[in-house]
Order: structure tokens, then sequence, then C-alpha cells
């Protein structure tokens, strides 16, 4: 248990500092980059993701859990694995050409996309010494790795976009780093583990494939899932339309670390409680109560202070991303639901009917962001995410009502939305305030109100957590 613990906090700390980057270089991005240019650096960053899975097919997340079960075998799935994904690097490459045959972008464009497609095929190596380290629970040295490659990209592209550098070098910064993870990856790997070699037998390529493919698959749908707007909307809209949409895209992305959080922590209790539908039911009714309590009032907080948000951390030059940030923020609300019940369906083994949803969503996604990006641009895009994160969470929350638990707290919710009203007329009446200042009243308000109604117990969230 204690090492359990200690690998929960090592990822968190991962995760925590990846973000915390993030945040610290979006406003120098977008200041310096403008908005054509962030659109350029978030369509690549999008198409990286696809090259990854090109690049992987799953493969990492088959090799944590087989060598996790046999450790004696490292070095033979290892150099499998190594060897397969060598060869995989041809079907990236054929995935960016194809790409490239039918996108119509300009020169940079091309160039700052295949810059970061690299820095795809480099991070799936990057994360199979992930795997070996989390199948033999070493999840510090993924920590470490992924913490110093991060704030070696963020300190070096902030360096070369206030020292006048174009984006092409802002993303070869990205690339730098990306070298220096995979290298520290497989020293680490050939110092405590085992050596690097690759393993070339085609005999055991196709089972490896075939293993893999339901992890590849299922990382394929949330990664289409939830980058195919920002592809669709470059090849329907300029890259300015691209930038707004990016911005506030990548903005709201940060509150999905919260539900992140929930669904890993609470896995493991409801894995071992999957066959007792009264014990699941708690649990996931705890979870899903304060998941709703930090959800309602971040929905009317962000509506209310968008324009101040946009123009804080990114410029005047972003205010129309306003708009969209003003639509995201209702699909972030939902996401802190879907995300938890996607934990839901795997710990207690129902992971094909989430993928069925899925692909529904995906579907819906497409169509709508065809019909709607030509006539409503980046609006069109932000309308579909709800529209599809609303589908997903009534189909999903329905059928696992139906199926696996139940929710046993509402009390809870009318305390929640009186306090994010009384918080919201707040922001609205002094509006003049600095926003970083309206935020922290803000928070102080809701906290305070829901403990004084009774929406939160701090005796029943300790024993809880």
């Amino acid at each position: 248990m204690a090492r359990l613990f200690q690998n929960t906090l090592y990822i968190s700390i991962a995760h925590g500092w990846q973000m915390a980057m993030a945040i610290v270089l979006i406003p120098f991005a977008t200041r310096y980059l403008g908005d054509e240019g962030f659109g350029k650096y978030s369509l690549a960053t999008t198409i990286m993701y696809f090259v990854f899975l090109f690049n992987d097919f799953g493969l990492n997340t088959l090799a944590t859990r087989e060598i996790a079960r046999t450790k004696n075998k490292t070095q033979t799935f290892f150099g499998e694995v190594l060897g397969l994904k060598l060869l995989l690097i041809l079907s990236s490459l054929i995935f960016i050409v194809l790409f490239s045959l039918f996108a119509n972008y300009d020169k940079e464009t091309y160039l700052v996309i295949w810059i970061f497609a690299i820095c795809g095929i480099l991070g799936s190596f990057t994360q199979l010494g992930y795997a070996v380290f989390r199948a033999h629970e070493r999840m510090e040295l993924q920590t470490f790795i992924a913490v110093l490659e991060k704030t070696i990209s963020t300190i070096l592209s902030i360096f070369v976009l206030v020292a006048g550098y174009t984006l092409i070098a802002f993303s070869n910064m990205f690339l730098f780093a990306s070298v220096v993870a995979i290298i520290l990856s497989m020293l680490i790997i050939s110092k405590k583990f085992v050596s690097i070699s690759a393993k070339f037998d085609w005999h055991r390529f196709k089972p490896l494939i075939t293993s893999a493919l339901a992890f590849g698959f299922s990382m394929f749908l949330a990664t289409i899932y939830n980058q195919v707007d920002i592809v669709m909307l470059s090849m329907m809209k300029k890259m300015d339309a691209v930038g707004w949409y990016g911005a506030a895209y990548k903005l709201l992305s940060f509150t999905n670390l919260v539900p992140t959080i929930f669904a890993t922590a609470f896995f493991p209790r409801m894995s071992m409680s999957a066959d007792n539908r009264e014990e699941i039911s708690k649990i996931f009714s705890v979870g899903i109560k304060y998941l709703l309590l930090l959800a309602i009032p971040l929905i009317p907080g962000v509506f209310i202070l968008a324009e101040k948000i946009t123009i804080l951390v990114f410029s005047d030059e972003f205010i129309n991303s306003s708009v969209a940030i003003r639509i995201l923020v209702f699909a972030s609300g939902i996401l802190f639901i879907n995300i938890f019940l996607a934990g839901l369906y795997g710990a207690t083994n129902h992971q094909i009917k989430i993928v069925i949803i899925q692909v529904i969503g995906l579907v819906v996604n497409v169509v709508l962001n065809a019909l709607l990006i030509p006539k409503y641009s980046y609006i069109g895009a932000a309308i579909t995410t709800i529209i599809t994160e609303g589908l997903v969470i009534i189909l999903a929350l329905s059928w696992a009502l139906r199926n696996i638990c139940d929710i046993r707290e509402f009390s809870f919710l009318p305390k929640a939305l009186f306090a994010a009203t009384i918080m919201s007329l707040f922001l609205l009446i002094f509006n003049n305030l600095h926003v970083i200042l309206s935020i922290l009243i803000a928070v102080a308000i809701y906290s305070i109100l829901i403990i004084l109604l009774g929406a939160i117990n701090l005796q029943q969230l300790k024993k809880h957590f």
C-alpha cells in the first residue's frame, strides 16, 4: 500500500508539473506567436498525438501489463516491442505524407507539423521506457524524466520567443527536449533494468499487434474524439480561427486534471467492488458528489470572467477566444463526469460499452463539425464539442445507472447551486475587480457557503480521502 501511494503521488507530481509548465508557456506563446502562429502550433501538436498512436498501437500499455505479470521476461518483451516500434516508424511517416497530400497549408505549417511529428515518434520510444518503469513500480523515474522534459521545453521555448526567434525555432525546442527525454529513458533502462537491444521476431509481431490493438483502438478513439475538431477547423478555415479555438481548448483542458485524478484514485476501490452493486454505488456516489461540487461553480465563474481571463492569459488579439471559452466551459463541466464514468466502466469490466459510446460520440462529432464549421467557424467547433459531450454523458450515465450502480445522494445539489448563484452575483456586481482577485474571492464565497449550508462535511471529506 505504501508503494501504491508513492506511485500515485509521483504520477500526480508529473501531471501537476506538466500542467503548471503549460500554464506558464501559453501566455508567452499566444503573445509572441499571435493567433495565426498559435493556430499552427495547435495543429502541429494535434498531429503529434496521431503520429504517436501510429508508432505505438497500444504497445506501451501492453508492455506495462505483460512485464508487470512476468518481470523475469522484461528483456525479451522489451526487445520485441522495441523492434516492432522501429518498424512502425514507417506507418507514422506514411500517415504524415498522406495527411500532407490532402491538406493545403503553407510551407511553415508543414515544417512545424514535421517537427512535432518527429517529437511524436521519439515520445513513443520514451513512453516505452515509462512502460518498463510502471511495470516495475518505479514511477519516480518516469516523473523525473517527464518533469525534466517539460521544464526544458518550456524554458527554452520561452527564451527563443522573447529573443525574437520564429515559430520554427520555437518548435525545435520541443524537439530538443524530446531527444533529451528519449536518451535519458534508454540510459536508465540500460543501467537499471535490461540492455537496449531490438528483437525482430516476425512470428511474435502478429500476436503482439493483435494483443495491443484493443488498447490502441481505445487510445485512438480518445485522441481523435478530442482532437479532430482542430484538424477539421484547420482544413476549412484560416489559422487565426484555429488559434482562437486552440487557445480556448488548451486553457480549459487543464480542468481535466481534476476528474483524471479522481478516476485514478477511485479506480482500485471501484475495481475491488465491481461485483457488489451496493458498495460500488456508495463509492461512485462519493466521487460524483465531489466532482459536481467542483464543476458547478466552474461553469458560471468561467462564463462570467471569460473576457478578463482571455486578456490576462492570452492577449487582446485573442479576444475572440472568449466566445469559445464560454461555450467550451459547459463541455468541461460535463467532462468532469464523463472522465469519471470511463473509469467506472473500466473498473467494472465494461470497457467495450464505453468504446461503443465513444464511437457514437465520434461519428456525431465529425458530422456536426462538417456541418457547423463552414458556417460558424470555431464557434461551430465549440458547439459541436458541447453537444458531443452532452450525448456521451446521457448515454454513459443512463446505461451505468441501469446496469452498474446507483447515485445515492442528491441533497447537496440545491445547496451547491445556491452557493454558485451567490458567487455569480458577486462576480456580476463587482465586475471592476482584477480577475485574479475576483477568482480568489469567488472561490472563498462558494467554499464557505457549501460548508455553512452543509453541502460538504469536513469530517466526511477527511474520512473519504
